[in-house]
C-alpha cells in the first residue's frame, strides 16, 4: 500500500496481483513524506510498525485507509489498484505458498513436514509470519489445490478475501478511481503514466520457479465454485 503525498495518489495492493511490482517500479518515485507499506524492501521495514502503530498495512483496504487518514484525503487523491481474474489469483496464492514453502524448509534446515507441524499446532517453534497465515495451515492440512480452496482456513485468509471488498468502503461511498486487471497491465501502464504525472516499467517479482497447480489445469468443477465463492469479483470487476 502507497499514500504518496507528493504525487498525491493511493494504491491499494490487493494479494496476489502484482502489488509487489508495482510496489517496487514506484519506489524510485518517492519522496520522504510518501508513505510505503510492504512490497518493497523499505515498505516491508515500515510495514509492522504502522501496523501496530496506525493500524495500516502493505494489504490495507480503502476503507482502512479512509478510517485512518480521512475521507478528504481518499476523495482528493488519485487512487488505483491491480485486479486479477479470480481463479487464477487462488491459483498464484496455491502456487506462492508451495514454493515458498520450500525455500523456508531449506533456510531453516527443516522439513516441510517440520513447518507444517509448526503452522498448524501454531507453537512458535520456528518464528516466521508465513507459518501463522491461514492459507499456509490451509495449504499444510490439505493435499489439492481443490481441497485447498474449499477449506475453511483458506476462505478464512486475509489474501482470499474478494478483491472488491479491498476496492470500496462498506456503505459504498468511495470507490478506488482506477482499477486495472493485471491481465491488461501492458495496455493500461500509459494510462497509468498520464494520471501519476510519471513513466515506470513493472518488474516480475515473486514469480515461483515451478508451479504446483497449473491454471490451466484447474478442473471445471473448481473453476464453477470458484466462481460462485467470488461472484461479487467476477461481476463487480466484469470477468
Amino acid at each position: 500500500m502507497i499514500i504518496s503525498n507528493s504525487h498525491k495518489f493511493i494504491f491499494v495492493h490487493i494479494h496476489k496481483t502484482g502489488g509487489s511490482s508495482v510496489s517496487v517500479a514506484l519506489q524510485p518515485h518517492l519522496a520522504w513524506n510518501d508513505l510505503s507499506l510492504g512490497g518493497s524492501p523499505l515498505g516491508e521495514a515500515m510495514n509492522s510498525l504502522y501496523s501496530q502503530q496506525f493500524g495500516l498495512g502493505k494489504h490495507s483496504t480503502l476503507e482502512e485507509i479512509k478510517a485512518v487518514c480521512g475521507a478528504d484525503l481518499v476523495e482528493e487523491y488519485f487512487s488505483f489498484a491491480f485486479v486479477r481474474e479470480p481463479s487464477v489469483r487462488a491459483v498464484s496464492l496455491y502456487n506462492y505458498i508451495a514454493y515458498f514453502s520450500q525455500d523456508l524448509a531449506q533456510y531453516y534446515k527443516k522439513t516441510e513436514d517440520e513447518l507444517a507441524a509448526a503452522s498448524i499446532s501454531s507453537d512458535g517453534s520456528i518464528n516466521h509470519d508465513f507459518l501463522n497465515w491461514s492459507a499456509t495451515r490451509a495449504f499444510y492440512l490439505t493435499n489439492s489445490f481443490s481441497d485447498f480452496i474449499r477449506s475453511e482456513e483458506a476462505i478464512n485468509d486475509m489474501g482470499f478475501r474478494p478483491q472488491i471488498e479491498s476496492l470500496r468502503t462498506s456503505d459504498g461511498s468511495s470507490m478506488v478511481k482506477k482499477i486495472i486487471k493485471l491481465e491488461d497491465a501492458a495496455s493500461e501502464l500509459p494510462n497509468l503514466w498520464e494520471a501519476l504525472g510519471f513513466r515506470f516499467h513493472l518488474p516480475h517479482l515473486n514469480r515461483p520457479e515451478s508451479y504446483t497447480q497449473e491454471p490451466e489445469e484447474v478442473s471445471k468443477t473448481d473453476r464453477k465454485y470458484l466462481r460462485d465463492l467470488f461472484a461479487d469479483d467476477y461481476l463487480a470487476l466484469e470477468y
